[in-house]
């Protein structure tokens, strides 16, 4: 099954994969009702390593389509990232054609969350003065067409350099915590 979300979403063509299971409806009253799995999920973009899922979950309701968390995979192996974890879940919204993309993350390492949520959605500000370690928490994307795409979180990280990539001498082997959104940033 091929979902193509074409300028709705800040991508242009998702495609999703796995086999599905579930049952969904439609009527002029109520609109899309149901609830679906997917196993072996295996979402693509263009031009983008693939983000796989043992098992995903949606529930679809008139207004809009929810993805309960599930733990992701890498492209290659479909080994789970190596040190941590990645839980992804999130709700399109059909009213406004609004995303929000919710990132959970357990012992996960920075790098793999900076490249995961860069290469689909584009850099999280909170992250970029935060360099290698582990990180714990939550981040968040939200996308509306008429308004620019935003960031926010909060999350505990540990192992890691701070500072710009600019600065001399950044602070290594540091651990704290962290909580930003479009406005600020608190470390």
């Amino acid at each position: 099954y091929t979902l193509s979300l074409h300028d709705a979403l800040p991508i242009s063509e998702l495609a999703l994969e796995g086999a599905v299971s579930g049952a969904v409806s439609y009527s002029n009253r109520t609109g899309l009702e149901g609830g679906v799995s997917i196993k072996g999920a295996v979402a693509t973009l263009p031009d983008l390593p693939p983000l796989r899922a043992a098992l995903a979950s949606a529930s679809l309701s008139p207004d809009r389509i929810h993805l309960d968390p599930a733990v992701i995979e890498t492209s290659s192996g479909g080994e789970p990232f190596s040190g941590g974890t990645l839980r992804a879940g999130g709700d399109f919204y059909f009213s406004g054609q609004r995303l929000v993309a919710t990132l959970d993350t357990d012992g996960l390492s920075v790098d793999a969350l900076k490249s995961t949520a860069a290469a689909w959605f584009g850099a999280p500000a909170g992250l970029t003065v935060i360099h290698g370690g582990t990180v714990t928490g939550r981040v968040r994307y939200a996308y509306e067409p008429q308004s620019a795409s935003s960031w926010s979180g909060q999350f505990q990280f540990a192992g890691a350099a701070i500072g710009p990539a600019a600065l001399a001498v950044p602070l290594d082997h540091a651990q704290g915590r962290v909580t930003f959104d479009t406005s600020t940033l608190s470390l």
